[in-house]
């Protein structure tokens, strides 16, 4: 049998080190899965077998790059070391393609794989409020901040928004990152989401205050935002012991 062609998000060659990150998309790797479970069910086989149900050569790269695709995933799960390694699909791989596409367990189940990349979960610590509607920023993230290999941020952001819009929901939320001197200074902005304006404000080593707005936003409804945010300002200062200031 052979092996189908899939849509891949690997790295090229080039400057910056090769971050690790998945050979295949979320549906690919799906589908991989699916291929795995006609075959042998959720039952423990050796790497062989897997790759017998992919169409892959005992040592061919493919082999070892769809299993270390769907591990990222969590799709697939390592049982064992050396010639008694064995691989099995996991309940997260299961949930997504047993469940109902519409119930909990599935959508669950897709979110947590598209987040489960050490990579991706960096990306989507980085901009909590949801990727920018343009790649420049997570393109400056990558190279600056993750010495990326610049041949192949294209294809990586391509292959995360392709994973973000399969998953068809919000992705679970997540602490932002610690910030450093490289990061975002006071009163830096972005674009979080298209519509929206963002700025964000570094407290020292305590955080960052994360703000986002409408880009037209009318008289009346500033007033209400101003009266809002005076009023959290008061909240943080009574639970902190701290001496109010008022907004002028």
């Amino acid at each position: 049998m052979a092996a189908a062609k899939q849509p891949t998000v690997r790295t090229a060659s080039g400057d910056g080190r090769s971050v690790n990150y998945p050979f295949l998309t979320l549906e690919a790797a799906i589908e991989q899965a699916r291929r795995l479970w006609a075959s042998v069910g959720s039952n423990r086989v050796p790497i062989p077998a897997a790759g017998a149900a992919w169409g892959y050569a005992e040592r061919s790269s493919g082999l070892r790059s769809t299993v270390s695709a769907l591990k990222q995933y969590g799709l697939l799960q390592d049982i064992g070391e050396g010639a008694q390694r064995q691989v099995r699909l996991t309940d997260r791989a299961l949930d997504i393609f047993l469940e109902a596409p519409e119930s909990a367990k599935h959508k669950d189940a897709l979110r947590a794989a598209v987040s489960s990349p050490k990579i991706y979960r960096e990306v989507f610590d980085r901009f909590p409020a949801g990727l920018p509607a343009q790649d420049h920023a997570i393109s400056s993230f990558l190279l600056r901040d993750r010495d990326f290999n610049r041949n192949a941020v294209a294809r990586f952001i391509e292959g995360l928004r392709a994973n973000i819009r399969f998953a068809g929901a919000p992705l679970p939320g997540s602490a932002p990152a610690p910030r450093t001197q490289r990061d975002e200074t006071p009163g830096e902005s972005s674009s979080a989401v298209a519509g929206f304006n963002q700025d964000v404000y570094t407290l020292g080593s305590e955080g960052r205050v994360l703000l986002q707005w409408p880009e037209k936003i009318s008289q009346a409804s500033y007033d209400e935002l101003t009266d809002w945010i005076e009023l959290q300002l008061k909240k943080i200062a009574r639970v902190n012991g701290l001496k109010g200031r008022r907004i002028s």
